[in-house]
């Protein structure tokens, strides 16, 4: 029996002490959505210092305002890979290293659209 302090509910069909399994796992976001619109780089503009890192994430929007990560799925690249290189092993996408000083655009395409930004490289 329980204490004054505590409440017993009872739903019909479940048995005392039985857990309900959980809740299958979301299905991946990647649906049917409204058209590509763009494809936004997060953060923009970076600045590093020679032999510093930093991991791009880039997002597909789409006309009805929805978006989706495609760091791992874009296809990316850089226009001065002697002062910023970019990673394109799975799992480590969108990952810049700053390997001179000097100025670069990094460009990142999914979903037919293309994104960019500008990455600043100082020496240390």
């Amino acid at each position: 029996m329980s204490s004054p302090s505590e409440a017993v509910v009872r739903l019909p069909g479940l048995e005392p002490g039985r857990v309900a399994p959980p809740p299958p796992p979301l299905r991946s976001n990647r649906r049917a959505r409204g058209q590509a619109a763009f494809v936004s780089l997060s953060p923009t503009d970076p600045v590093l210092i020679v032999g510093g890192a930093v991991r791009l994430r880039a997002r597909l929007l789409f006309s009805d305002l929805s978006g989706l990560d495609v760091t791992e799925d874009a296809v990316w690249a850089s226009s001065a890979p002697e002062v910023v290189s970019v990673e394109a092993s799975p799992g480590a996408r969108g990952r810049l290293v700053a390997v001179s000083p000097g100025v670069a655009k990094l460009f990142a395409t999914a979903g037919g659209k293309v994104g960019s930004t500008t990455v600043t490289v100082l020496e240390g």
